[in-house]
């Protein structure tokens, strides 16, 4: 059906554009068109929500289906990953939870859920897994293999690819050490883990991989020129990878999580990394050259972790609710289990039988406004967008 609302969309568009084409001045063609693709995109996604809603109980797992379901999802120890990880777990799926040290915040509170005594069956698993590392990821394939031998009546049904690390930094500075770091992490992890485990999906009908992407991805920020094209990079590979994967089924979902970097570690990551010990790793002349912009960089990312500890940007003062199958909203709550429009979209993302191939999720105005933009207007107009749209950022941090 997602077909039809496409082409939809194309008709409407080329119809309008038509009209408007001898008419027009240039600026006046260049605003219809790109309205008519946010509107008529706005239209679609709620044509694409009534048709869930509609035929819901048919097109989800049912509650009998759950129980003997696995979840693999990585970098379930801090973030959304531990938000989903407790959240599947609470709804009866097997999670498999990947960490990379115990250290992490959440490892302690995922390890007290593996002892717990009230279940039959144990029902959450701990792998430690380095993306990095192959070695690691074989060792992780080995003992989800074992688990599945040890409970024959239980199938893999998604791999959740949320595991990533990102640090906000220009690119003439940014150390090759931190580079390697977010490439590997970020698409090579996921995409060596995607392809150690299809074998185990594709034996599950209805099995799917979820890869959570980012705007940065989709629009050219400055401080985002790695951690931004290894987000575009998952995407793309989505994209591809559903269609190598369609004779068997498996499906692919991408998720847009918008204005949730105060639940991530991007900020104190950023802001953990003394610029003093990113300036050793430049050459003398670098230094002299690049010396004011990491001052003034510095202080940018000093002024944007006080704006998020007010829970700004983008408040919204209004009780949470859903708007779309594609596009969710919500209010950005202190936790993100607070999120109806957040946890919805993940749920639909592993709930629905043919789920979206791309997913949006933030606060109101990112769903009114930049999910639909993001959904339906073509990528270039972003590019020469960009520089307006951080000018408007900045006064609001």
């Amino acid at each position: 059906m997602d077909w039809l609302f496409s082409v939809t969309f194309w008709l409407a568009i080329s119809i309008v554009q038509l009209l408007f084409a001898y008419v027009l001045s240039p600026l006046a063609k260049f605003a219809i068109g790109y309205v008519s693709y946010m509107l008529t995109g706005t239209f679609i996604t709620f044509l694409i929500k009534l048709r869930y809603e509609i035929y819901n109980e048919d097109l989800r797992l049912q509650p009998n289906q759950i129980k003997n379901r696995v979840l693999l999802i990585t970098g379930a120890s801090s973030g959304i990953g531990l938000v989903l990880a407790r959240h599947f777990l609470s709804k009866g799926f097997i999670i498999v939870a990947c960490y990379y040290s115990k250290s992490e915040p959440g490892y302690m509170e995922l390890s007290r859920l593996t002892s717990s005594k009230d279940q039959e069956q144990q029902r959450l698993y701990l792998i430690e897994l380095d993306l990095r590392s192959q070695e690691s990821i074989s060792a992780c394939y080995s003992t989800v293999v074992n688990i599945l031998a040890d409970n024959t009546s239980l199938q893999l049904h998604a791999l959740l690819n949320v595991a990533g690390v990102g640090v906000l930094e220009k690119f003439q500075w940014t150390p090759t050490e931190k580079i390697r770091d977010m490439v590997e992490t970020n698409l090579t992890g996921p995409m060596l883990m995607t392809r150690q485990f299809l074998h185990l999906l594709i034996k599950t009908p209805g099995a799917r991989v979820v890869n959570v992407c980012s705007p940065m991805g989709i629009i050219q920020f400055a401080y985002s020129s790695v951690y931004g094209p290894t987000k575009a990079a998952l995407a793309h590979f989505s994209g591809n990878l559903e269609c190598d994967l369609a004779k068997y089924g498996v499906k692919t979902v991408t998720i847009q999580p918008g204005n949730l970097m105060q639940h991530t570690a991007i900020i104190s990551s950023s802001l953990s990394q003394k610029m003093s010990d990113t300036i050793a790793t430049l050459s003398e002349e670098e230094r002299v050259l690049y010396n004011d912009e990491m001052i003034d960089h510095q202080k940018l990312l000093e002024k944007v972790a006080r704006a998020y500890q007010r829970n700004r940007p983008f408040k919204e003062l209004r009780p949470t609710r859903k708007l779309g199958i594609i596009v969710e909203g919500g209010l950005i709550e202190e936790r993100l289990e607070d999120s109806v429009g957040f946890l919805r979209n993940f749920e639909n993302s592993v709930y629905l039988l043919d789920p979206p191939r791309e997913m949006f999720v933030g606060n109101m105005l990112y769903n009114l406004i930049w999910g639909s933009l993001l959904q339906w207007v073509p990528r270039i107009v972003f590019r020469d967008a960009s520089p307006i749209y951080q000018s408007i950022m900045k006064i609001f941090w």
